[in-house]
């Protein structure tokens, strides 16, 4: 009796491919980014993640107006457009209740690419390109502890959760705002003990959040601040900010921005981009000369 099982063995290879997508999960490593979206909306039940990559790569970034896929060559796509659409509707940056902000912590015990033990990046609302944030106060060595505790409790939350598929880039998931640890739960109600420093890391969405944007139409943008547990084994530099880190003060690394279509890219302070240009004309006259 002849057995063909080049069709079965086809066919079982077909199954373990559709398995091994539906059961894709994202998973925030020690160290990494995560940009999380939620609505004021109790009509919208879920919130959504999406997984930036690793922290030191948008720390040594220096490039301007790039997509996250060029800081993060490991995403499959800068656009998350269709994964907000899905979960929040097609006007999603223009109903005033959706929300958005970043997180990412080193965990306790092992340094990460430079970054120390309990290192953790957080992020404050620009709204306005010309008005860059300030980060105004120095987190005590307890408020430190209870951030990183926080933004792992946050990725612990997220981590395991399937992956969402709509957008087809596989580095966002979607959370029910029943879930206790959802990105809800920890800014709500806003600037109340955010994160357990009352510090608001969220912007809401509005109609033309971000008009004087050189750069085209932006609807939100966040600057990310790194913020060191201690100065031991730490790169103290990043790309956009001019002096070194220290430890419990936020060190400005970039601002992540977002158009109406759902593209991210990451774009430096104004003053920043003034300096890059200024030094690149220098060059450009010297060179004449």
């Amino acid at each position: 009796m002849k057995h063909n099982f080049k069709p079965a063995m086809l066919a079982l290879a077909g199954v373990v491919a559709f398995t091994s997508q539906a059961m894709a999960a994202i998973t925030i490593e020690s160290g990494g980014l995560a940009v999380a979206f939620y609505s004021t909306n109790p009509l919208e039940t879920n919130t959504y993640v999406f997984d930036l990559g690793k922290g030191a790569d948008f720390r040594e970034n220096t490039g301007y107006n790039v997509p996250v896929t060029t800081v993060n060559t490991a995403l499959t796509s800068a656009n998350i457009g269709a994964d907000l659409v899905s979960n929040f509707g097609a006007d999603w940056y223009n109903t005033g209740d959706v929300r958005w902000y970043i997180v990412g912590t080193v965990n306790a015990g092992a340094a990460v690419d430079s970054d120390p033990a309990r290192t953790s990046y957080y992020s404050l609302a620009r709204n306005s390109y010309a008005a860059s944030t300030t980060w105004g106060s120095t987190l005590s060595s307890t408020q430190r502890g209870t951030l990183n505790t926080q933004i792992s409790n946050f990725n612990a939350g997220t981590n395991n959760a399937a992956a969402q598929t709509v957008g087809n880039n596989g580095a966002g998931a979607v959370i029910a705002k029943s879930s206790p640890q959802s990105a809800d739960e920890y800014v709500l109600p806003a600037n109340l003990n955010a994160f357990g420093i009352n510090i608001d890391p969220q912007q809401t969405f509005g109609a033309g959040s971000i008009t004087d944007a050189p750069v085209g139409s932006l609807e939100g943008a966040l600057d990310i601040y790194r913020i060191i547990h201690t100065t031991t084994g730490a790169d103290l530099t990043a790309g956009y900010s001019p002096t070194n880190a220290v430890a419990g003060s936020g060190q400005y690394i970039g601002t992540l921005a977002i158009n109406s279509s759902g593209l991210l890219t990451v774009i430096p302070e104004p003053s920043s981009m003034l300096l890059g240009l200024a030094g690149a004309l220098g060059l450009c006259v010297r060179r004449r000369r």
